[in-house]
């Protein structure tokens, strides 16, 4: 969902640096709005850094379950051969 809004802005920027509102400088050469590309790219950065955000929670939770499935398993084991030792 993030990715696409990230590219759907992109997409805006990227429309109104060709056909957007203008206005003129010297030598008749005319560029966006700056408040309008600003307002853009803001938005462009705001997305790409809760996007990382997320993707590094989500790394450090997948971490988190990793290390706890693989403590039980070790102490799953330890008990299975206590008990079959025990016998």
């Amino acid at each position: 969902m993030q990715n696409q809004e990230l590219d759907q802005y992109q997409d805006e920027l990227t429309h109104l640096k060709q056909h957007g509102q203008t206005m003129c400088v010297e030598d008749d050469n005319s560029m966006p709005l700056p408040s309008e590309i600003h307002l853009l790219q803001s938005m462009i950065t705001f997305l790409k850094r809760t996007t990382e955000r997320s993707h590094d929670i989500y790394l450090n939770e997948c971490k988190l379950y990793e290390d706890i499935f693989n403590l039980t398993m070790k102490r799953l084991s330890r008990s299975i051969q206590v008990a079959s030792t025990s016998d």
